[in-house]
């Protein structure tokens, strides 16, 4: 279970990266100059310039790689056991079978899971939407 989670771990990366980088990236050219001026840095810049602007992009990303995980089949499929079973690997088993109901609404209440693990982890991490 755990080189599964490893291995959803590493496909996300490139989500985070497009959605983090160019904050990060946008963050760096508008406070370098100042933060060099009043010397800070480290764990003191990420906790009082970085951190709070980079919170509702890391928010996003932690919520994109939670519902991709949610819904991957490759990794469960090849490293999974039987005891192991997701609900994409129990979707996939039933279509096999022709019970196509029970992929259907097992379908369903995998997309509400997404969705809703979605929405929980970008309002935990990223805080609440402003607007």
């Amino acid at each position: 279970l755990g080189l599964v989670a490893l291995i959803n771990g590493l496909m996300g990366v490139p989500y985070v990266m497009r959605v983090v980088a160019p904050a990060a990236r946008e963050a760096a050219e508008r406070h370098d100059r100042l933060c060099a001026s009043l010397d800070i840095h480290g764990w003191n810049r990420w906790r009082l310039i970085d951190g709070p602007l980079l919170r509702r992009p890391i928010g996003l990303a932690m919520a994109l790689v939670a519902a991709l995980s949610l819904g991957d089949l490759g990794a469960i499929a090849l490293f999974g056991t039987p005891r192991t079973a997701t609900l994409p690997l129990l979707i996939y088993q039933q279509l096999a079978a022709y019970r196509l109901d029970g992929a259907a609404a097992t379908a369903l209440l995998l997309v509400a899971l997404a969705f809703g693990c979605f929405a929980l982890v970008e309002r935990l991490v990223g805080g609440p939407a402003h607007g």
